[in-house]
């Protein structure tokens, strides 16, 4: 039983560190410009209802009222 578990082990070895090797450079897919990197913004505004309801409001960096969806949109 032990020595099946050694050959298992001696057998396996080589295709789980294969598995772990480093991804081709011939890759298909492409890699993005440096300094031109993805970067997605988002924010979860589902509590936005609720705030302004409570009467809460949006002031910009020179504290002049916005909508809450006017000051997000400013900022990206």
């Amino acid at each position: 039983m032990r020595s099946m578990r050694m050959i298992s082990f001696f057998l396996l070895t080589p295709f789980v560190l294969g598995a772990c090797k480093k991804k081709d450079s011939t890759s298909s897919e492409p890699n993005p410009p440096p300094g031109n990197q993805f970067f997605a913004k988002g924010a979860d505004v589902s509590w936005l209802t609720q705030m302004e309801a409570q009467g809460q409001k949006f002031y910009n960096a020179v504290g002049t009222e916005i909508d809450c969806m006017e000051l997000l949109k400013a900022s990206a």
